[in-house]
């Protein structure tokens, strides 16, 4: 589907101008065909153990978040991503993942 179409359709006869339209990622997700169901996942070693890193709210909080992160971009990228956000940490900065 399409994310603006979609938001057209439901948000016709309630939007006015100067409105902000918001939508949450995991309908974004399913619109744009990027979400996997957790049966789908096989959580490796590495995402059981970097999930624990961050905030519960986190989308990447669990080992299938995780995981389908190292899927979707590799997993050199998310453990050097995560090294830094341990670095970051350890120097007081926060956002550094």
């Amino acid at each position: 589907d399409d994310p603006v179409a979609v938001a057209s359709t439901y948000a016709k006869g309630f939007a006015q101008p100067g409105d902000v339209f918001t939508i949450g990622e995991t309908p974004l997700g399913i619109m744009q065909g990027r979400y996997r169901h957790p049966s789908q996942l096989r959580p490796s070693l590495f995402a059981r153990l970097a999930c624990r890193l961050f905030a519960p709210t986190s989308s990447v909080a669990t080992a299938c978040g995780m995981q389908a992160l190292v899927d979707a971009v590799g997993l050199l990228r998310v453990a050097c991503a995560v090294v830094a956000g341990v670095l970051g940490r350890l120097v007081g900065r926060q956002g550094w993942f």
